[in-house]
C-alpha cells in the first residue's frame, strides 16, 4: 500500500513529524513501513515559467532561443525542444538549480549563444512518466493550469509529497486506503482524525433517480449492499493537476476526470466504485444475481470472459454489464458521448470474488481489495464522496436522491476482555481506564464494569473476533518496545533438533555430497497432474486425496497425496529449459483423507527423488541403497521386488521391502507419463515413506576395536538360472557363513555364449577374518564347504567350471 503523507495530511496533522520518524513510530504501531520515498528531495530552484517569445538559433537548426518570464526576470534559454509554443507555461530551472541524478544547473553557451537555466521535462523533474499520457513524457513538460509565474513548481507537480510504501497483512483491509491509514496514525500519535466532509443536497439536482433506476438483489450473501448514485455528464476532460498528481504519485494512471474520481475515491476510502453510461445500459433496472453456466460477457479490457455458477455479475435485468468485484463490461463503458453515468457503489462477499479471479485468471485493484473484505458501511461514504467531487470538478450535475439496497447488515460483535488477564498475558501494569483510553485511540468503543472491558467492534475491523485480538490492539499502542522483559517461570530445558531431524539432515547431506539439488514444491496438486501420473479412476492416490474448498485455482485444487507430481513438474522446468541433465530431493508432507470430516488428515513425511539425462535405473537404486546404508538397515533387509504401479514402465521399477514391509518405490517414468509432463524419454524418479524408514532404522551406534588380524578373500562363481534373484544367493551365503564370513559382495555378472542359455554366471567375493586370530585354510575351507552345500541345496545351484 503506497501512501502519499501530502494527502494523508488532509485527515490527521503529522506536518510536525520527521517522515523518518513516523515510518519507526508505525512500524512499532504495527504497521510495518516497507520503503521512504521523499519525492522532489534532489530538486532546488525550479520554478513556473512562461515563454514570451521563440527564435531560430543563427547556428543550428535544431536548437531554438527562448525569451522565458519567470516572475522578476526574463531568461533567455537555449533548448532543442520542438513540442513548446509561445505562450507555454513550463517549468524552468533556474541558474544553480538541481536536478534528478545530482545534476547542477548553470550559466553556459550553446553554439555560441548565451543560455541561462533549463526548460525541464517530466523525467528530468522524476515524475512517474510511465504512468503519464505521451504527450505529458516527450520534450518539456507543459503546465495545463495558469500558475503564478515564479511559483515553486515542485508543489504543483506533486514533488513535495512524500511516499510511504506500507506492508499490511491480508487480515487488515482496512488499512487499504488513505483513510485507513490516517485512521492507523491517528491512534499512533494520539491525534485527531478528520473524516471527509461531505455534504451533497439531494434537492439541488436534476430529477430523481427513483424515477430512472431501481436495483434488485437475488443473492444477498454476495452482495449484502449495493448503492447507486446517477450523474448528468457536463464534460469529460482530464482530472486537474492535483488529482492527477496524487493518483501518480500513489501508482495510478490518470484517464479522464470520472475514470479518475472512481480511483480516487477508491485510493481514499478503500471501497471501489465503478461508473456505468446509463444509456448503454438499455434498461432502468440494475439485477445483481449469480452468473449463468458457460454465460459470457466482454469486459472492458476487451477480452471476452466465459463464467460459471459461483461468479456473481451485475446485469440490466437481461444480460451480465460487469463481473461483480472485477471489472465493469464493455457494453456499458463510458465513451466520449456519455450524457448520464450510474455510479456503483457495493458491497460483495470476499470469497466469491476469490473464487472468481482464481477461475478467470484475472485479478484488478477493484477485486484485489474485495478479496480481502471490505466493510459494508463504506459503500454509502463512497458513493456520497465520488459525487461530491464530480459536482466540484464541473464534470456531473446530480439527479437527486440515492438508491441503497441494504439487504444484509452485519451484526455487532461485542468482545469481553478481563483487565488483570490483559496485564498478565501481555507482561504489563496498566489500568482499564488506560486500556480504554488505547482502544478508543482506535476507534473501538470499551465501556468497563467490574474490571471488565465489554469492547463494541466497527464494522471496518473485521478482524477482531476474540479476546487475544483484544490485548494485541492494547499492546501495539501501549508499545512493544516497553513490555519489560521477564523470565519464564518453571524448568527450561535446552533445545535442540530430535533425533528423527538430526537423520533427515544426515540423509539430507548424503544426497547433496552426491549431486542431487533440494527442492520445495506446493502441497497442492489437482486430480489432472495425478491423472497425467497414468492413475485408474478408482486410484488411491486420486480418491484418499483432499479437496480445498477454496482452492488457488483449478490446478492446486487438491492437498496432495504424493510428492511426484511436483517432482515431475521440476524435471520438465529443467529440461525444457535446456538443462542437459540433472538430480533432485525433497523431503515434504504427503496427506491422506482420514475418511472422516471431522478429522484431520493423515500427514506423512516422505522423501521423493528424480533425475534425468545421463542417468539409469542403477543410478537411483545406487542413491536408495546410500539411505539405507545411512539408515544403518543390513542390505541383506532390503528387498527390491517388481511392481505393477502404472507410473513407471512395467520392467523397470521396484518396491522396496524392509523386514517385510513396503517403504517405497522407485523406477523409470512409463513413457505415457514422460509425455503427459513433457519430461525426457530416460526419466527416474522414486518415493520413500521417510517416517518408516526413520522407524526401521538401527538408531544405535555401536563402536568396535579395529581388528588386529588380517582378513581373508574368497571368490566363488555360480552358474544360476536367469530368474534367480541375486538377493536370495547373497542371503544363502550369509546365513551359511556363520561369524567368520564379514562381507559379501557381487562383481560380475555374465550372460553369453560361453554359458547355457536361460543361465548367468554370479561372481562374488567373500571376506573372511576374525577378532581374535589369523583364520586358518583349513577353518576356511570349512566354511566354504558350508556355503556352497547350502547353495546346492536350497537353491540348486553349483560352482560354473573354469
Amino acid at each position: 500500500m503506497h501512501v502519499s503523507l501530502e494527502w494523508l495530511k488532509e485527515f490527521v496533522d503529522i506536518s510536525d513529524i520527521d517522515p523518518v520518524i513516523y515510518c519507526d513510530e508505525m512500524t512499532m504501531s504495527g504497521s510495518k513501513v516497507e520503503s521512504l520515498d521523499i519525492l522532489g528531495e534532489e530538486i532546488e530552484k525550479v520554478v513556473v515559467g512562461k515563454i514570451v517569445k521563440i527564435e531560430s538559433h543563427p547556428q543550428a537548426d535544431k536548437l531554438v532561443i527562448c525569451q522565458v518570464d519567470v516572475g522578476d526576470q526574463t531568461l533567455q534559454i537555449v533548448t532543442g525542444a520542438d513540442n513548446i509554443k509561445q505562450g507555454d507555461k513550463i517549468p524552468v530551472a533556474l541558474p544553480g538549480a538541481k536536478l534528478v541524478g545530482g545534476l547542477k544547473i548553470k550559466k553556459t553557451k550553446l553554439r555560441g549563444v548565451e543560455s541561462t537555466g533549463m526548460l525541464c521535462s517530466a523525467g528530468e523533474l522524476g515524475m512517474k512518466t510511465s504512468l503519464m499520457p505521451k504527450e505529458e513524457t516527450e520534450g518539456i513538460f507543459i503546465f495545463k493550469e495558469d500558475y503564478e509565474l515564479g511559483m515553486d513548481a515542485k508543489p504543483l507537480l506533486g514533488l513535495d509529497d512524500t511516499i510511504v510504501e506500507f506492508e499490511l497483512t491480508a487480515n487488515r483491509p482496512d488499512c487499504h486506503s488513505i483513510i485507513g491509514m490516517a485512521r492507523e496514525t491517528s491512534a499512533t500519535f494520539a491525534r485527531h482524525l478528520l473524516m471527509p466532509v461531505i455534504d451533497i443536497d439531494d434537492n439541488s439536482g436534476i430529477g430523481k433517480i427513483d424515477e430512472k433506476l431501481s436495483v434488485e438483489i437475488l443473492d444477498t450473501q454476495a452482495c449484502p449492499r449495493y448503492v447507486a448514485r446517477m450523474m448528468n455528464v457536463k464534460s469529460i476532460g482530464p482530472s486537474p493537476a492535483w488529482m492527477a498528481r496524487r493518483l501518480l504519485n500513489c501508482g495510478i494512471r490518470p484517464i479522464n476526470v470520472i475514470v479518475d474520481v472512481t480511483n480516487y475515491v477508491m485510493l481514499e476510502t478503500g471501497q471501489p466504485l465503478h461508473a456505468f453510461d446509463y444509456a448503454k445500459l438499455g434498461s432502468d433496472k440494475i439485477v445483481v444475481r449469480s452468473a449463468l453456466e458457460g454465460e459470457k460477457t466482454t469486459t472492458l479490457d476487451g477480452s471476452e470472459r466465459i463464467l460459471d455458477e459461483d461468479a456473481l455479475v451485475i446485469t440490466n435485468g437481461d444480460i451480465p454489464v460487469a463481473i461483480a468485484g472485477i471489472m465493469g463490461g464493455e457494453n456499458s463503458e463510458i465513451g466520449s458521448d456519455t450524457e448520464t453515468i450510474v455510479i456503483e457503489s457495493a458491497n460483495f462477499e470476499k470469497n466469491r470474488v476469490r473464487n472468481t479471479t482464481k477461475k478467470l485468471n484475472f485479478r484488478t485493484d477493484s477485486s484485489t481489495k474485495f478479496e480481502k473484505g471490505i466493510d459494508p458501511e463504506l459503500a454509502g461514504l463512497a458513493a456520497d464522496r465520488a459525487a461530491q467531487l464530480l459536482i466540484e470538478l464541473g464534470a456531473c450535475e446530480l439527479i437527486n436522491g440515492k438508491i441503497d439496497a441494504y439487504v444484509n447488515k452485519p451484526d455487532t460483535k461485542e468482545i469481553k476482555v478481563e483487565g488483570n488477564w490483559v496485564n498478565e498475558f501481555i507482561g504489563i501494569d496498566i489500568t482499564v481506564e488506560e486500556m480504554t483510553e488505547y482502544l478508543e485511540r482506535l476507534e473501538l468503543a470499551a465501556s468497563i464494569e467490574g474490571g471488565v472491558i465489554t469492547v463494541k467492534v466497527p464494522t471496518f475491523r473485521q478482524d477482531l473476533d476474540i479476546k487475544e485480538d483484544i490485548a494485541e490492539e492494547i499492546a501495539r499502542l501501549y508499545g512493544y518496545n516497553n513490555i519489560p522483559n521477564t523470565v519464564i517461570s518453571g524448568t527450561a530445558t535446552e533445545g535442540g533438533r530430535s533425533l528423527s531431524q538430526k537423520f533427515e539432515n544426515d540423509v539430507k547431506d548424503t544426497l547433496v555430497n552426491n549431486n542431487l539439488y533440494e527442492i520445495l514444491t506446493y502441497s497442492f496438486t489437482s486430480r489432472n497432474k495425478l491423472m497425467d501420473m497414468n492413475l485408474s479412476s478408482d486410484d488411491d492416490l486420486l480418491n484418499d486425496s483432499i479437496e480445498l474448498i477454496n482452492p488457488l485455482g483449478e490446478e492446486n485444487s487438491l492437498m496432495r497425496t504424493t510428492l511426484l507430481p511436483g517432482m515431475l513438474q521440476v524435471i520438465s522446468h529443467n529440461y525444457n529449459r535446456n538443462l542437459t541433465e540433472g538430480a533432485f530431493f525433497e523431503f515434504a508432507v504427503k496427506y491422506i483423507n482420514a475418511g472422516d470430516r471431522d478429522c484431520l488428515p493423515v500427514e506423512t513425511k516422505s522423501l521423493s527423488l528424480g533425475m534425468y539425462g545421463e542417468k539409469d535405473f542403477f543410478s537411483i537404486k545406487g542413491i536408495v541403497e546410500l539411505i539405507m546404508e545411512k539408515a544403518r538397515i543390513p542390505s541383506q533387509r532390503v528387498e527390491y521386488l517388481k511392481g505393477a504401479l502404472p507410473i513407471y514402465h512395467p520392467n523397470r521399477n521396484a518396491i522396496i521391502m524392509v523386514g517385510g514391509q513396503e517403504i517405497g518405490y522407485f523406477g523409470e517414468v512409463h513413457p505415457k507419463v514422460c509425455k503427459n509432463y513433457d519430461l525426457p524419454a530416460k526419466t527416474y524418479c522414486g518415493e520413500l515413506n521417510f517416517e518408516k524408514i526413520f522407524e526401521l532404522s538401527n538408531k544405535e551406534i555401536k563402536f568396535e576395536e579395529l581388528p588386529r588380524y588380517p582378513g581373508i578373500l574368497r571368490d566363488l562363481a555360480f552358474l544360476a538360472e536367469e530368474m534367480l534373484p541375486a538377493r536370495k544367493i547373497e542371503d544363502t551365503i550369509r546365513k551359511s557363513g556363520g561369524n567368520l564370513l564379514k562381507d559379501v559382495v557381487l562383481f560380475d555378472v555374465y550372460q553369453g555364449s560361453q554359458i547355457q542359455k536361460g543361465h548367468k554366471s554370479m561372481a562374488y567375493s567373500l571376506y573372511f577374518q576374525a577378532s581374535d586370530r589369523t583364520l586358518t585354510d583349513d577353518e576356511i575351507r570349512a566354511v566354504m564347504d558350508k556355503i556352497l552345500d547350502s547353495c546346492k541345496n536350497e537353491l540348486g545351484i553349483s560352482l560354473r567350471d573354469a
